[in-house]
C-alpha cells in the first residue's frame, strides 16, 4: 500500500503559538509592572504632599521600600480619617487593614463597609461601637454591637456585673439563672447550680461556690492551735501562726475567751 494513500495530516505550528503565549506573558507581565510603577508614583506624591517626606526618604534605605511607602500610607490614612487613601494600597488584604485603622483611629463605622470579608466587617464594626460605649459608658450604644455576646460583655462592663436587681432592666431573660447563681453563692449549694440554663454562667456558678468553700475551709483552719480559727486571727489582729501573738505567755484563745486583748495588755474593746 503506497503511504501516500494515508491522508495527510498538518501538524501544529508550535513555534508561532509559543511566540504568542510568550508575547501574551509579556504584555500581562508589562502591565503588572506599569500599574506597580504608576500605584507607587501615587502614593509618593500622596504622601509628599502630606509631608511625610522624611520617612520616605527613609524607606528606600529599607530591605522593603514598597512596604515601607504602603505603611506610610495606612498611618496617613488613619492619622487623617481619609479611607480613601486605602485605595492606594496594592493587595486587597492590606487594604481591608487600612479600612479597619482608619475605623478604629476615628471610630468610624463607615470604613468598615468597605473591607471586603463580612465578617471582618461586622468585627470591625462592633469594635468601634464597644469602644464608643465604653468611652461614654453608654450601655444603649452595646445594643448596636451584633454579636450577642459581645454586646453583653460590653453591658456588664459599663454596667458592672448582671445582678438580680439590675436584670430586669438589662437581660429579663437572665434574672431566673442570675437569682439561682445568688442564692447558691449566698449558700454555698452547688446544688442549685445545676437548674442554671446558661451554660457559661452555670459553670461559673460551680466555680464560685468551690472556690467559696475553700476559702471558708482555710479560714475555720486553726494553724497555731491556740483556740482562734485563722479567720478570728483577722478579727483580733492576730498572729495566725502565733499562739501567743503578745507573748505574754497566755494563749490568744485563751486570753479572747476571758475578755483580754491578745495583743497586748487590757480588756478586748
Amino acid at each position: 500500500m503506497d503511504l501516500n494513500d494515508y491522508i495527510q495530516q498538518k501538524s501544529i505550528p508550535w513555534k508561532p503559538v509559543a511566540l504568542i503565549a510568550g508575547g501574551v506573558i509579556l504584555v500581562i507581565v508589562l502591565v503588572f509592572v506599569v500599574i506597580r510603577l504608576v500605584q507607587g508614583d501615587r502614593q509618593e506624591d500622596v504622601l509628599v504632599q502630606n509631608g511625610v517626606t522624611d520617612e520616605l526618604a527613609t524607606c528606600e534605605t529599607t530591605l522593603d521600600p514598597q512596604g515601607c511607602r504602603e505603611r506610610l500610607v495606612q498611618d496617613l490614612a488613619a492619622s487623617e480619617g481619609t479611607e480613601e487613601l486605602c485605595e492606594l494600597l496594592d493587595a486587597q488584604e492590606d487594604r481591608d487593614n487600612c479600612y479597619w485603622a482608619v475605623a478604629r483611629a476615628n471610630q468610624d463605622v463607615k470604613p468598615c463597609s468597605s473591607i471586603s470579608i463580612a465578617e471582618d466587617a461586622v468585627r470591625c464594626s462592633d469594635g468601634v461601637m464597644e469602644t464608643q460605649a465604653r468611652e461614654v459608658a453608654d450601655p444603649s450604644l452595646c445594643e448596636q454591637i451584633a454579636d450577642v455576646a459581645r454586646a453583653s460583655r460590653c453591658k456588664e462592663s459599663i454596667g458592672g456585673s448582671l445582678t438580680s436587681e439590675n436584670c430586669v432592666d438589662r437581660r429579663p431573660e437572665a434574672c431566673t439563672d442570675v437569682v439561682l447563681f445568688e442564692k447558691a453563692a449566698t449558700t454555698l449549694d452547688a446544688e442549685i447550680c445545676d437548674g442554671i440554663v446558661d451554660e457559661l454562667m452555670r459553670l461559673s456558678c460551680y466555680d464560685v461556690v468551690e472556690d467559696a468553700l475553700v476559702r471558708k475551709l482555710d479560714q475555720d483552719v486553726d494553724t497555731d492551735q491556740d483556740g482562734l480559727t485563722d479567720s478570728e486571727e483577722d478579727v483580733y489582729g492576730t498572729d495566725p501562726e502565733n499562739a501567743d501573738t503578745d507573748g505574754d505567755t497566755y494563749l490568744d484563745g485563751d486570753e479572747v475567751d476571758a475578755g483580754y486583748d491578745p495583743n497586748g495588755t487590757g480588756k478586748l474593746e
